[in-house]
C-alpha cells in the first residue's frame, strides 16, 4: 500500500493532459458509434472498409514497421514498401521512420540475452 506521501508524489508526476486525451478518447469514440450504429444503422460496405482498414493497418505495423523498418528481419520491394509505410502512417501520428529508429533504440538498450529478436 501507498501512503499519502508517495500517493501524492505519484500523482503529481503524472502528466494529466496526455493521461485524460489517452483515456478519455476511446470513451468517447465508443460512445458516438454506439449512438451513431443505433441512430443510422451500419451496412455491409461500412464493415468490409472497417475491417479492410483494421487489416490493412495492423499489417503495416508489424510487418513493416516493426519487422521490417525497426528490425531489418527481411527484404521486400520498394512498392512493398511504399504500401507498409502508408498503411502505417494511417494508423498513427509520427512517421514511420521516427519511429522505428526510436523503437530500434530502445531494443539496443536491452541485452541481446532478453530481446532475442536483436540476434
Amino acid at each position: 500500500m501507498m501512503n499519502a506521501t508517495a500517493s501524492s508524489s505519484f500523482l503529481q508526476r503524472i502528466n494529466w493532459v496526455t493521461t485524460l486525451f489517452l483515456l478519455l478518447t476511446p470513451l468517447v469514440g465508443l460512445i458516438w458509434g454506439a449512438l451513431h450504429i443505433y441512430a443510422m444503422g451500419v451496412g455491409a460496405s461500412e464493415l468490409a472498409v472497417f475491417f479492410f482498414y483494421v487489416c490493412a493497418t495492423g499489417f503495416s505495423i508489424t510487418t513493416g514497421y516493426h519487422r521490417l523498418f525497426a528490425h531489418g528481419s527481411y527484404e521486400c520491394s520498394r512498392v512493398v514498401k511504399i504500401e507498409y509505410v502508408s498503411g502505417e502512417n494511417a494508423r498513427t501520428i509520427s512517421p514511420a521512420r521516427s519511429t522505428s529508429a526510436s523503437h530500434e533504440a530502445s531494443s539496443r538498450k536491452r541485452s541481446s540475452t532478453r530481446n532475442p529478436s536483436r540476434s
